[in-house]
């Protein structure tokens, strides 16, 4: 038996087809018109979407121990996915309402094991193309920057992260104006290291077009091949930076946040990569 955790795309997406295609999902369908998607109610326990899962996508039979004890341990995938969802506003915990019992007013679903759609929610899911969702986790990202704090400096480090956690609030403008900050932190580093004089590069910068001539400096004696692929980095991560600091409306969304993200880590990649020769 494959107790395998999918990834949190993987469960993101499950979940989401749970909410659009309930009528392909064997157990989703047992829970009757609270699923159906004109249902004014739309909301599940956890544990059912995990048990359709591990039923008939990982093959999962036999007695209700051995199904139990597979739902617990793909759970922890799944309750990440479902905050994260609840993270952009598509689902929340608990019931869609309130209910009335003798006892009062209560939520009729285990809080934190219970999740409804928000009234935003009902129409996204509605949109949604059956495609995964990128799910970036800030804390995983951090430790892939961290490995190049020593060598780019704590700037890098710190515009570096301030996007992930920007990327997780979904503020996608903010994120890559931070990805091209992060960028002009390698470039500012590698020039003083070159030149030996931190302040000499910093005066440089603050004149009149000094992220060119920092630029031209660093790059000036690279090989034609060498410079292009820094240059390539640079030119993208500048025009989403300059892009963001303009007082107009930004194009900018998700997809384009993470290509940024991505993008810094292959230029912190390269840059220490090829660290002696720029700095030679």
């Amino acid at each position: 038996m494959d107790h395998t955790p999918p990834s949190i795309e993987d469960a993101t997406a499950f979940i989401l087809d749970c909410f659009k295609n309930p009528n392909a999902h064997a157990w989703i369908r047992s829970l009757g018109p609270r699923w159906e998607p004109k249902s004014e109610i739309n909301e599940f326990p956890l544990w059912i979407v995990i048990q359709d899962f591990a039923m008939n996508r990982r093959g999962i039979q036999g007695s209700n121990q051995d199904i139990e004890t597979a739902v617990c341990r793909l759970s922890g995938r799944f309750l990440d996915a479902a905050w994260e969802l609840c993270r952009i506003g598509v689902m929340r915990p608990g019931s869609w309402s309130l209910q009335r019992s003798s006892n009062g007013y209560h939520m009729d679903q285990q809080v934190g094991y219970g999740f409804s759609l928000t009234t935003y929610g009902k129409t996204w899911v509605t949109d949604w193309d059956g495609s995964a969702l990128t799910v970036l986790d800030a804390s995983r990202f951090g430790e892939e920057v961290a490995v190049y704090k020593d060598l780019l400096g704590p700037g890098f480090y710190q515009r570096a992260t301030e996007a992930a956690r920007c990327h997780k609030a979904g503020a996608y403008l903010a994120c890559c104006a931070m990805c091209g900050a992060a960028a002009e932190s390698i470039l500012l580093r590698a020039a003083a290291e070159k030149k030996d004089d931190e302040q000499a590069i910093l005066d440089m910068y603050r004149g009149a077009s000094g992220r060119s001539r920092v630029q031209s400096y660093l790059l000036g004696q690279s090989t034609p091949t060498a410079r292009r692929a820094f240059e390539s980095y640079f030119e993208l991560l500048k025009y989403w930076r300059d892009d963001s600091a303009h007082g107009r409306e930004s194009p900018i969304e998700e997809n384009t946040a993470f290509s940024s993200m991505r993008l810094l880590l292959q230029l912190a990649h390269h840059a220490q990569q090829e660290w002696t020769a720029l700095t030679s």
